[in-house]
């Protein structure tokens, strides 16, 4: 009987949690990946550099199906030193979409939530900095007139 109960209280835990949208649980800071999508296309277009700042633009197409019904946002990495300008929608990307940052992650709410297997795509416009030296890297001269 009392194994019974503390089941049906874990059940009833787990349901809650399970209810619980994306951008909740990161708000909460309870957020773990999950595996709501399946990411099928990234367009990656980086412009724009400026050596002097050490930033660039850039822009990404990003394409999912999502593996759960509902599915009412995208959780996706993005990084501190990325500042979010717009994401958009449609086949001319005239159509804003609502999103959300939370430390280095970004939160996109599709226009309508999503149902098993439906595909979406929108595109993500940011700037960025680069100070980490890691990944992207500006090399300076140094006094040298033709260092690539």
């Amino acid at each position: 009987m009392r194994l019974s109960l503390v089941g049906a209280l874990l059940c009833g835990l787990a349901a809650r949690v399970a209810a619980q949208s994306n951008a909740a649980r990161i708000a909460n800071d309870a957020y773990t990946r999950s595996h709501d999508y399946d990411l099928v296309h990234q367009l990656i277009d980086v412009r724009d550099f400026d050596w002097d700042s050490t930033t660039f633009t850039g822009r990404v197409t990003t394409t999912l199906v999502a593996l759960r019904p509902g599915l009412d946002s995208v959780v996706l990495d993005a990084g501190k030193l990325l500042t979010i300008r717009r994401v958009t929608q449609g086949r001319a990307g005239t159509t804003p979409l609502r999103f959300a940052t939370h430390g280095d992650t970004l939160v996109v709410y599709p226009g309508k939530p999503l149902a098993f297997h439906d595909t979406t795509r929108f595109t993500i416009d940011y700037r960025g900095r680069v100070s980490s030296g890691k990944g992207l890297t500006f090399i300076t001269p140094e006094g040298r007139a033709h260092r690539p």
